[in-house]
């Protein structure tokens, strides 16, 4: 049996495996699962990658969200690459056998499953024709920003590794202006300082309903892949 070391980059994705995760610190879900929270970005995620691997893990996922660069993607829709894709082009491939056991178990459910490139960027990508851009000149279908470090570090040391994750923002969505400078590096958002920002923008409220309909969207496809972790385990190379 494998002990496999899941990489959730923000605490309301966590949230979706473990009733308490907490941030940089590897948690244990199961006998042969652990969860660390690592933050946004390349860095933090090569951080708590190497703290799973000081524990002995001998598998590696990475969970989470992720922005549509395809227009055919929505909320919700799962994306289990393939492939993902560095800014330095740099192409990792996903464990196979993992990737299509998770494909096997989901594909009878309603959702829509792409299982085409997923890239990693330095940068948040909000606008629609940067999204289209980067899709029309890499043909990823979507966008993180923690995947290939991960990746990076499996490939070193040798270990399968995959990546599950869920569409939060379509290609045609624009995120408030103010989401960005509230949100912390690990996906919180204070109510203390949210609340008056909402009051003083109410030309965004929209846009703010329609996010917290898109991240109920893209939970409940986490919480589904939850259920099936432990049965990755028990499943040979």
């Amino acid at each position: 049996m494998k002990h496999i070391g899941i990489v959730a980059p923000l605490i309301p994705e966590a949230r979706c495996f473990t009733n308490s995760p907490v941030r940089k610190q590897a948690v244990s879900i199961s006998d042969r699962l652990s969860l660390i929270v690592s933050g946004e970005g390349q860095v933090r995620a090569s951080e708590a990658t190497n703290t799973l691997l000081e524990l002995g893990v001998d598998g590696l996922i990475v969970v989470g969200m992720a922005g549509a660069l395809d227009p055919a993607l929505s909320p919700g829709d799962l994306l289990i690459p393939e492939v993902i894709i560095s800014e330095s082009n740099q192409k990792y491939y996903c464990d196979k056998v993992w990737s299509s056991h998770i494909h096997e178990q989901i594909h009878n459910d309603s959702h829509n499953i792409s299982i085409h490139p997923l890239y990693t960027s330095a940068n948040v990508i909000c606008k629609s024709e940067d999204k289209l851009k980067l899709h029309q000149q890499i043909q990823a279908c979507a966008v993180d920003m923690e995947s290939a470090a991960v990746m990076a570090l499996a490939y070193q040391h040798k270990i399968p590794c995959m990546v599950i994750r869920t569409i939060i923002d379509p290609v045609n969505y624009a995120f408030p202006d103010y989401i960005f400078k509230l949100t912390d590096e690990f996906g919180e958002i204070p109510l203390t300082r949210l609340i008056p920002t909402v009051l003083l923008h109410p030309l965004e409220l929209k846009k703010l309903y329609q996010l917290v309909i898109y991240y109920h969207q893209a939970t409940l496809t986490l919480k589904k892949i939850a259920n099936l972790m432990g049965k990755l385990t028990t499943t040979g190379h």
